[in-house]
């Protein structure tokens, strides 16, 4: 468990945190990239300005989170609980798990790079050719 902390600027890469607990908890510009977060419940838990490129938040309790300015690409959220978690600014190419985002609350501006990630979910090919 991780409760009332602070953690800026550390490099955590690889970190497994599987089934843990993390309370009222910010992260500010760390590289937690490869990271296993695999049925983790967050609480309040703020990511600003992190690399979290190829996380892996599956299962995970994310409704408690708010990732902010983050480099997400890679991260799989496959069977994550999403209703309520906020990105806003964030790297998000290449996700995986698209199918649990229902209630995640996203920034107007992430929306255009999500709606690759959701075209390719969903198995449609955007391209400007016309043959």
């Amino acid at each position: 468990m991780l409760e009332r902390v602070g953690v800026t600027g550390s490099r955590m890469t690889g970190l497994a945190w599987n089934d843990g607990l993390l309370s009222d908890v910010t992260f500010t510009d760390c590289k937690v990239d490869l990271t296993n977060w695999r049925f983790a419940r967050f609480d309040v838990v703020t990511f600003t300005d992190c690399n979290l490129a190829g996380a892996d938040f599956t299962h995970a309790d994310l409704r408690g989170a708010t990732f902010t300015r983050c480099d997400l690409s890679r991260a799989q959220f496959h069977n994550a609980s999403m209703e309520g978690a906020r990105f806003r600014g964030c790297e998000l190419q290449g996700i995986g798990g698209l199918t649990s985002w229902a209630g995640a609350i996203v920034h107007p501006d992430d929306l255009l790079a999500l709606s690759y990630a959701l075209a390719g979910a969903l198995g449609i090919t955007v391209s400007d050719s016309s043959a």
